[in-house]
């Protein structure tokens, strides 16, 4: 089982699990401490009261690559010690990854969970990733030229600029945060925010004082200001007056940026929750930025992604910097296990003018379905056309075509998948269009219906080293019973089912030596009717078998091989070296099985291997293992 989390630009987590084993590899681009940048693992344990234990249960070093450090870890929960210090052994329980640099916090997104029998098996919350694939679906095609304002007048709720106040805001991004790319940028006003600005934890209890206006927090920044949220340089706000800064450096650089809100999991110092013991799910207590990068929206809050803290009761200013960066540029599964979105705001009007008179209301024209599946994953995605004079559109689904249908999603958006749908369900879907009065809805669409399919396998192929045979695993899919696996011998001929199996591994014991095989395969269900996509084609050329070697000496002494005869092979390769790890040289290519070295040399030792080959150059077997005999 395995998650990928985050995106390009060496800025992810990517954890696997294998029975008891699992493992975590990551690449940030954060600047690490000349000790190579050692992250501690522990896991905290998950209940409804927050944090219960805390288990160490290792560290590792990243490796520097210039720009980016990455690292790997792997535990297996069966080797650690069972002790009663909180050190080590996993009970069966559900936990949260805190891996920490120097003490603080670097992630803590991950959710496991160890079973009776120590099989380790990943948490994820379908629910909440699709209402924030459906969320963000549904905002994905507004304009982003709508949220270009640099005043700011579209999100009040923060601050709007004046003209010389968004001036200023211009000048502080030119000399702070501009780079040769959009990605650069966000990074550089990610750094920027996280780095320089302190987290007012009693605004954030108390509800008040939160101090959010932009230009006021940047100006006392970076001109050392007091005021009630200011001293010294240091500049304290809420999630809120981040966003905002966020947002206005950004339009200042002109990359479109709108403020979200929404809820933010376990948001106290030392919470540790996951989506079954989070209280309060529906209640709004955070606000983020989304960016337009590279033809995408794209998810930056720097709140998450720093350590620095002020107590204003006690004027503590706590600097901790950025301590990670799972809060820039997060995928969906990655961003869904710490948010929920609810509303996006902000984006000026579109262009156009309107005119006087009396308003006759026309009832809209319902929404035409298309359905597919996406290949890789199964599920089933569905499109419409935009229909004129429709503000929102929902999407109605059940089980059965007349039996009850339960509302979806109700979006502005043209495009939806269905991400919770289970594979091997038949979906059927209708449609509406939303008007500014209910009056104007249209009656529903024609229904639409598609089964979801079973995941993509991915396929791996290799050769036995002893046999020459191909090898296939593919990985396991979600709901699939069985595995079709079928085989040709040219890409686009016709192809044979090989085998029909519930299994992951195939051994292709009867394919011939010399002759390439191409492979697909595909996930299966109960009925014959439910499958999934074939995989990409992979190919493969079956080898010869490995000869297995007998050393000998001739009667004068000298060495004398002789080996097996492998099946199809019209000769056989026999290399030589006077050191095992040295150079080998091609001593003679036969169609036999014997070879007498008549040239070597008295008392020297020399190191022998054999290989099978074919007609064609390419075609051959792995090398035997290496035999060493000294001529006399």
């Amino acid at each position: 089982m395995s998650t990928e989390v985050g995106q390009s630009h060496h800025n992810y987590f990517k954890v696997t699990t294998s029975g008891s084993k699992m493992t975590i590899k990551g690449e940030t681009p954060m600047a690490m401490p000349s000790n190579g940048g050692r992250l501690s693992f522990n896991a905290q344990v998950v209940d409804s009261n927050g944090k219960k234990a805390s288990h160490w249960i290792g560290y590792a070093y990243c490796k520097d690559h210039g720009d980016y450090r990455s690292f790997s870890f792997t535990v297996d929960v069966t080797d650690l010690p069972n002790s009663s210090n909180n050190y080590g052994y996993l009970p069966a329980d559900d936990y949260v990854i805190n891996i920490q640099r120097n003490g603080t916090s670097f992630n803590k997104n991950i959710n496991f969970r160890v079973k009776s029998n120590d099989t380790v098996v990943l948490l994820e919350w379908d629910n909440v990733i699709e209402k924030n694939q459906q969320m963000y679906d549904s905002n994905s095609d507004v304009d982003p030229s709508r949220y270009l304002d640099v005043t700011m007048a579209d999100i009040k709720n923060i601050s709007t600029l004046s003209t010389s106040q968004a001036n200023f805001i211009k000048r502080v991004a030119t000399n702070r945060v501009h780079a040769a790319s959009d990605y650069a940028t966000a990074k550089n006003i990610y750094d920027f925010v996280a780095d320089r600005f302190y987290y007012d934890d009693v605004a954030f209890q108390t509800g008040k004082n939160q101090y959010c206006d932009v230009y006021d927090n940047v100006y006392n920044l970076l001109n050392n200001k007091t005021s009630a949220n200011s001293k010294n340089g240091k500049v304290a706000t809420v999630c809120l007056g981040e966003a905002g800064i966020t947002i206005a450096l950004a339009r200042a650089e002109g990359i479109p940026a709108r403020l979200v809100n929404g809820h933010h999991m376990g948001l106290a110092a030392g919470d540790y929750q996951n989506w079954s013991t989070e209280p309060n799910v529906s209640e709004i207590d955070h606000w983020w930025a989304e960016l337009y990068i590279d033809g995408e929206w794209v998810i930056v809050d720097p709140t998450a992604g720093s350590g620095n803290h002020w107590n204003s009761r006690s004027d503590d200013w706590d600097y901790a910097g950025v301590t990670n960066y799972v809060s820039f540029m997060p995928t969906i599964d990655q961003f869904s296990t710490s948010y929920v979105t609810y509303n996006v705001f902000g984006g000026g009007s579109s262009s156009g003018t309107t005119g006087g008179g009396t308003t006759t209301v026309t009832k809209l024209k319902a929404p035409t379905l298309k359905v597919s599946n996406t290949a890789s994953t199964g599920k089933i995605r569905l499109t419409w056309s935009a229909v004129s004079g429709a503000e929102k559109y929902e999407i109605w689904y059940s089980t059965s075509k007349n039996g009850t249908y339960t509302r979806l999603i109700s979006t502005s958006g043209t495009v939806l998948n269905h991400t919770s749908a289970k594979p091997g369900t038949t979906y059927y879907y209708k449609a509406k269009s939303i008007g500014s009065t209910s009056s104007a809805n249209s009656d529903f669409s024609a229904v639409v219906l598609r089964a979801c399919d079973y995941a993509q396998p991915k396929v791996t192929v290799s050769n036995t080293a002893s046999t020459g045979k191909i090898r296939l695993t593919w990985t396991s899919c979600a709901g699939a019973t069985k595995y079709q696996v079928y085989y040709s011998t040219s890409k686009n001929g016709t192809y044979t089912q090989l085998i029909k199996t519930a299994g992951t591994v195939l051994n292709h014991t009867s394919a011939k030596p010399g002759t390439t095989y191409y492979y697909k395969v595909r996930a299966v269900g109960p009925s014959a009717s439910a499958c999934g996509a074939f995989s990409a084609i992979k190919l493969r050329a079956c080898d010869y078998a490995r000869p297995k070697v007998t050393v000998g000496s001739t009667s004068k002494g000298k060495p004398r091989l002789t080996w097996t005869s492998c099946t199809g092979a019209t000769k056989y390769q026999v290399y030589y070296s006077t050191s095992k790890n040295g150079t080998y040289t091609q001593l003679i290519k036969t169609s036999g099985t014997v070879l007498n070295h008549t040239s070597a040399k008295s008392g020297k030792a020399y190191y022998y291997k054999v290989r099978a080959v074919g007609p064609s150059a390419s075609a051959c077997g792995a090398f035997s293992p290496i035999y060493m005999k000294t001529s006399k």
